[in-house]
């Protein structure tokens, strides 16, 4: 079955940005791997492998409020545009003071790093100045900030801290807010954190600071939007061009293709050591490596996730499926999403790679990292296909929407959730 012979589903969301939980960065550098497998792997080739690695600083991790609401709502290029706006305020108030964008601002996702030169409370009071800013836009935003030692690997902040900040910011924070870790508040003066208040204590398992409707005492203006964004610089220069009246006619013609779509989300198992991690990660790499083989496009890997687009279903069940297994044989979680429709892909010229948009792909993000399955997961409009005749049919409610489907491959409920 080809993508124009599958059938329409009117349970997939109108959604057009994927919201994804991810480390934004690039693929793990493999010498950094094969160090790791040729060492002792104890605790003391683990420091000296990872010591040119580490940073010391504060983190600030960022999550957009009501994005599925937004998609079902607005065009694409309106969705995109919109998510842009609070992150063009965070990026300048950063810049002013020293801060460094980390990777590419994927999604409704931004992560800023600043090192420990730059103080927690000059940190904290740009991103009240930010807040305020992005009172005013339609798209709000919560904030995580912690101090701490992470390792920047690949463009990316790696480690338990780094995971910590992304959590609170992804599953905690709420919209106009700040989340301060206590290594966080603990870095501030008496006088700015006083004005955190504590958190409800079922917000999290540790104690939190909240800052709401604080303004900052002092600030530094920031004049540089032009944060790492995960679409081309003609794309940037038309959505800043353009109203957002305007932009519910723009189709985004040039970048539209019909695809048939492959979400790859690797979870690697239990790990004493970051480095442990990245090699189990490294079986997504060799799977995605076999793609273009089987008639498929990587669009992008970085070891924890990966999307390759297909225009025949039976290719891309057919990948899917013998991808589970290979990362399931090699101790590594997976959970594989095939969806189908129009997406977006844009060439992000100079700094290299590609970044992509579109309804399936949020659909994919949603059903592998959120629908507590392992395995394969093929989106109701594929169904059809004859590769799906022994699957297990299943419904799920993804933020607010059931969708429903066929469970291949042994798919079944995960047993936990993913670690931090």
């Amino acid at each position: 079955m080809t993508l124009k012979d599958a059938p329409r589903t009117s349970l997939r969301p109108a959604a057009a940005i994927a919201d994804v939980r991810q480390d934004i960065a690039g693929a793990v550098p493999s010498q950094l791997v094969d160090a790791w497998l040729a060492s002792e792997r104890d605790d003391r080739a683990h420091e000296i492998i990872m010591r040119p690695y580490e940073v010391q600083g504060t983190i600030v991790s960022s999550d957009s409020v009501g994005l599925s609401k937004l998609t079902r709502t607005f065009a694409q290029a309106q969705v995109l545009a919109l998510v842009s706006q609070p992150k063009e305020r965070l990026y300048a108030l950063a810049r002013a003071v020293g801060g460094e964008a980390i990777g590419v601002w994927a999604a409704d996702n931004a992560q800023l790093f600043f090192r420990s030169e730059i103080p927690a409370n000059v940190v904290v009071q740009q991103m009240l100045a930010a807040l305020a800013e992005i009172r005013s836009c339609a798209v709000q935003v919560g904030l995580a900030v912690h101090s701490a030692r992470c390792f920047r690997v690949a463009g990316g902040l790696f480690g338990p801290e780094a995971d910590l900040v992304e959590h609170l910011a992804e599953d905690v924070s709420r919209g106009g807010e700040i989340l301060l870790t206590r290594a966080a508040r603990d870095a501030l003066s008496l006088a700015l954190a006083s004005k955190a208040r504590p958190c409800e204590l079922d917000r999290f398992r540790e104690p939190l600071w909240s800052l709401v409707d604080v303004l900052p005492e002092r600030f530094v203006a920031g004049e540089d939007v032009l944060y790492p964004a995960p679409f081309s610089e003609d794309v940037r220069t038309l959505l800043r061009a353009s109203s957002i009246d305007a932009l519910a006619h723009e189709r985004l013609d040039r970048w539209r293709r019909e695809a048939i779509v492959v979400f790859l989300h690797a979870r690697p198992g239990p790990r004493k050591r970051l480095l442990d991690g990245f090699a189990q990660l490294a079986a997504l790499d060799r799977v995605v490596a076999s793609a273009a083989s089987s008639g498929g496009d990587t669009i992008k890997s970085n070891g924890s996730l990966a999307i390759v687009l297909f225009s025949r279903a039976s290719d891309a069940i057919d990948f899917a499926a013998a991808s589970a297994q290979v990362l399931r044989a090699t101790g590594v979680r997976a959970s594989v999403a095939v969806t189908a429709g129009d997406v977006f892909v844009f060439d992000l010229g100079p700094q290299g790679g590609r970044e992509i948009a579109g309804d399936p792909v949020n659909l994919g993000a949603k059903l592998a990292e959120d629908a507590g399955y392992d395995g394969v997961l093929v989106e109701a409009s594929l169904a059809s296909d004859p590769r799906c005749d022994r699957g297990e049919a299943f419904s799920v409610e993804l933020s607010g929407i059931v969708v429903e489907g066929r469970l291949l491959d042994g798919a079944h409920a995960s047993s936990s959730e993913p670690s931090m």
